[in-house]
């Protein structure tokens, strides 16, 4: 059921990010992010448990658009380390959604475009021991919301 609205919900984002283009998405079921990679389509990395990011693991969007969907608590990196980073390097930013039950750790989001940047969308249930950078670029909004109510920054 988790599988079917996750990949639901991707391709909703995706059609919503990129108009009426023919987009092939792509679904990562994982409960760890190691290593750094670079995306060739929107994606969605999807884990059904707690989320677990190496410090220093970074994203490069290449303008794709990027959905990060932890249905229990996410860890980006330790408390004070690097965390996860996420960058656009694209003419023209995707939309970078995330959504976690609980977030810690350390969130970088670089989502400039050489055009127009992405918007970015964070949401969390709570969150603990938690800081984050975003820099949305020309024409996007950021949203961070924990427990329902906007995040102060």
């Amino acid at each position: 059921m988790l599988k079917s609205i996750a990949f639901l919900s991707l391709l909703i984002f995706s059609a919503s990010s990129f108009g009426s283009e023919k987009i092939t998405g792509e679904i990562l079921e994982t409960c760890k992010i190691e290593t750094s990679f670079e995306l060739k389509a929107a994606t969605q990395i999807f884990c059904s448990a707690d989320l677990s990011v190496e410090d220093g693991a970074e994203i490069i969007t290449n303008g794709h658009g990027l959905q990060i969907v932890a249905m229990g608590r996410v860890r980006f990196g330790s408390e004070n380390g690097l965390g996860l980073i996420i960058r656009a390097q694209a003419k023209n930013a995707g939309k970078v959604f995330i959504y976690a039950r609980t977030a810690s750790g350390q969130l970088n989001i670089d989502n400039k475009a050489t055009l127009l940047g992405g918007d970015v969308e964070i949401e969390y249930g709570s969150s603990f021991g938690y800081a984050q950078t975003v820099e949305p670029g020309r024409a996007a909004e950021v949203r961070t919301l924990v427990g329902g109510q906007a995040l102060q920054l």
